[in-house]
């Protein structure tokens, strides 16, 4: 089809059904980019884009098609420059892209969806959507195909579902619909019925994939993917948790090595100021910019190796043992293999990990980068010296002591209105029980550490977490937390920290990852091991880790773990706290919870070593995704094949719709003879135009006399000639006779199926299958 097939009224309407269409497409898109400027600057440039070509070609003397395909395409990269120009980033562009673009990759690789299409993001967004218009404007002006150029186009209205996994609104598909049949209609030289019901099949094609798509977030299509908790975009950071937790993914997000068994909490991030019911992620950085690989103030002499790998953890921050000083990069080691535990295979890239990018944080051994994001294989060794309640004991009397005089306490003791009674309460209970005086930051520590491990509560991993729900009420969480006697590490975690708080203890929360090794060697972390812990600021030590979590990692009094010389007391008097409930209550999710004690001072079940895990989870969730998958493929390929027998299965109706004709309408041997030519077109014995030049007139006869003549009815077959004579003379009959052949209708019926096989003798096997799934008529009604 060349560009002048369609005429300059078709080539203006289609421009107009096309920008019409590219408008309610991109609007479509704010469940990926929030709503802002870039919808009606894409817009713009779009419009532009995809109608200048075909209006050019339009406007343009036959002949100057490449003319109006330079001039339409320029004007499209004419309005993509002024809004570069406009928004004030051409000159960025020009002297940095790489940094550009680097910021963008920054972008879509940290925030969640909506992502915010602003600076670096909004001109990528710019620059893809001028390319796809420039293609759509070209289809249109270049080959004549304005219903490609839309389908083209509709297919943006998948990126929605397959980048969050929720299905777009449905007036954008509503009306892409309509713009799609009438661009359909337009581009049929005819108004016919087919090519209205070909625009149909293929856009109820498109309704069946999006309709398919998930409502809820993109998590589980892509479960080897885990993105942190703490990132910029979410506004609540325990809340976040809290839902990661419930979800229980096995996807694993990070593997490490050390030479000495233990506990290890592995943190993202610390959060301290405590408004509303909320707590907010501490972000200030360090104000002389020192980066992981400067070591930190306030060694503590002797230290721990932590070799880390990150397998599937997009963050922004590092995940780092609690009580960091350095991270070093081993210099030409490849990285470990992806597909097992730390040591098995290795990886023939090396390691791209880039320390410089991550900064501390200022009063936190946690890190965090503004242009960069964890990916596969990074790897890091780490040097620190966990500060845990359980190991406090084992440091060296002749440590140096770390300078806590000089540390604002102010936001770690910051606590909203009036603290309730049942948590003052609580509190003297915690206390009273192993006599420990309020003064002393470790006593209270390995006092209300105790009470929590003892006194009666349980892990509960279906427990809600919705701080701020009652603006009046700031402490319902710990409130609940108290007297229902049952939650999980949020509530434990938040409810420490406010009690200590209450006895002017400075304390904050660390969110990351907590793991128990039973010995030392390689560990694999999981997406469902996030933890939150409560840490205490104690003079000359610096913070210090507690778990109040019942059977969380670490826990006072868990194997493996000596309680230190100040926390005797308190597992002395622990003995008397009542029972846990039976195990039948217990979760059985490692780290977070594990079997319950027979009596309050058993031993905890150590973790079980990897290896020798079933991977249930892992194996249901790699079922579930590879079913989806499948489910997915299937749709998709089922709805090509419609898209492809489309035309097929149109052209197969119309034929039973003129047989029902001849069985039972008012004009059977019009039916007949119009299935006759139908058939003719599609073999390609007769040209789509309908009319025959070389035959003497435009009669049924004369057509019938030239294909016998040129041999188009089998050679030799007279008895395809002869019904086709029959029905030449039938429908003369009936036309101009005003005959009535209603009697004759199994004769007609016979001398169709003896015409149309004689029109097919001879035929090639490739121009019957080229009439059966691309037939001719569809386009273009034969006349005669």
């Amino acid at each position: 089809m060349t560009p002048r097939v369609l005429s300059r009224t078709r080539l203006l309407l289609s421009a107009l059904l096309l920008a019409l269409l590219s408008v309610v497409v991109l609007q479509s898109l704010t469940t990926v980019f929030a709503p802002g400027r870039w919808q009606w600057t894409l817009s713009l440039v779009s419009v532009v884009a995809v109608a200048a070509p075909p209006i050019a070609t339009a406007l343009l003397p036959p002949g100057r098609e490449n003319l109006a395909l330079a001039t339409g395409n320029l004007a499209g990269i004419a309005a993509w420059a002024l809004a570069l120009v406009g928004n004030g980033r051409a000159g960025e562009w020009l002297t940095g892209p790489g940094t550009m673009f680097e910021a963008a990759a920054h972008t879509v690789n940290t925030a969640a969806t909506p992502l915010p299409a602003t600076g670096a993001v909004e001109d990528v967004l710019l620059t893809t959507g001028l390319l796809v218009a420039m293609a759509v404007g070209t289809v249109v002006a270049g080959i004549g195909a304005p219903f490609a150029a839309g389908g083209v186009l509709s297919l943006l209205l998948l990126v929605s579902p397959a980048a969050t996994g929720v299905a777009v609104d449905r007036w954008p598909v509503l009306v892409a619909v309509v713009l799609l049949a009438l661009l359909a209609w337009v581009a049929t030289p005819r108004f016919s019925v087919g090519g209205l019901a070909t625009a149909a099949l293929a856009t109820v094609a498109t309704l069946l994939v999006v309709s398919a798509m998930p409502q809820h977030p993109d998590r589980a299509w892509n479960p080897a993917v885990v993105m942190s908790p703490v990132n910029s975009s979410v506004p609540d950071v325990m809340v976040t948790l809290a839902h990661d937790l419930q979800e229980q993914s096995s996807s694993r997000v990070f593997q490490y090595t050390v030479a000495e068994p233990g506990t290890y909490y592995f943190a993202l991030a610390t959060l301290a100021e405590f408004g509303d019911g909320r707590w907010l992620t501490e972000e200030t950085a360090d104000p002389d910019g020192l980066t992981v690989v400067d070591p930190r103030p306030g060694d503590l002499g002797t230290t721990q190796s932590v070799d880390i790998t990150l397998d599937g953890l997009r963050s922004e921050w590092l995940p780092l043992p609690q009580g960091t000083q350095r991270v070093t990069v081993p210099e030409d080691v490849p990285v470990a293999g992806t597909s097992g535990d730390a040591g098995e295979g290795q990886d023939t890239e090396t390691n791209n990990f880039d320390p410089s990018k991550w900064i501390w944080m200022r009063d936190s051994a946690t890190a965090k980068a503004d242009t960069a994001v964890t990916r596969d294989g990074d790897r890091y060794v780490v040097d620190a010296q966990p500060l845990l309640s359980t190991t406090l004991g084992n440091l060296d009397p002749a440590t140096p002591s770390v300078d806590t005089s000089g540390t604002d306490v102010s936001p770690y003791l910051e606590l909203p209105g009036q603290v309730p009674t049942s948590i003052a309460d609580a509190t003297g209970e915690a206390l009273a029980s192993v006599q420990a005086d309020p003064a002393d930051r470790l006593q209270v520590g390995y006092a209300l550490e105790q009470w929590f491990q003892t006194a009666g509560f349980t892990y509960d991993g279906e427990m809600p977490y919705t701080p701020g729900d009652d603006p009046t009420d700031t402490y319902a969480v710990m409130e609940g937390l108290i007297s229902q006697r049952h939650g999980f590490c949020v509530h434990f975690a938040s409810t420490f920290a406010v009690m200590a708080r209450s006895l002017g203890i400075p304390t904050r929360l660390a969110v990351g990852y907590g793991s128990d090794t039973g010995g030392g060697g390689s560990r694999s972390v999981a997406a469902k091991d996030l933890h939150a812990w409560p840490e205490i600021l104690v003079d000359g030590r610096g913070w210090v880790a507690f778990e109040p979590t019942p059977g969380g990692p670490g826990g006072p009094g868990e194997g493996g773990e000596p309680l230190p010389a100040e926390a005797a007391d308190a597992a002395d008097a622990a003995e008397q706290t009542p029972e846990p409930p039976a195990p039948e209550e217990w979760s059985e999710t490692p780290n977070e919870e594990q079997a319950a004690p027979e009596t309050p001072t058993s031993e905890v079940p150590a973790p079980q070593d990897p290896e020798t895990t079933e991977p249930t989870d892992v194996e249901d969730d790699a079922g579930r995704s590879a079913l989806v998958t499948a489910a997915l493929v299937a749709l998709a390929v089922a709805g090509v094949l419609l898209i492809l027998l489309s035309p097929a299965i149109v052209r197969f109706l119309l034929g039973r719709k003129r047989l029902r004709g001849i069985d039972s309408g008012d004009r059977p041997a019009q039916d007949a003879w119009t299935e006759f030519t139908a058939t003719a077109v599609d073999l390609g014995v007769l040209p789509r135009t309908g009319g025959v030049p070389e035959a003497r007139a435009q009669t049924p006869e004369a057509l019938v006399e030239y294909l016998t003549g040129a041999g188009m009815l089998g050679d030799g077959a007279a008895g395809a000639a002869s019904a086709a004579q029959g029905l030449a003379s039938a429908v003369s009959a009936e036309r101009f006779g005003g005959q009535d052949l209603t009697g004759v209708r199994d004769g007609l019926r016979t001398m169709l199926t003896t015409a149309s096989d004689g029109l097919a003798t001879g035929r090639t096997r490739w121009a019957r299958i080229r009439a059966a799934l691309l037939p001719a008529s569809l386009f273009r009604r034969p006349g005669a």
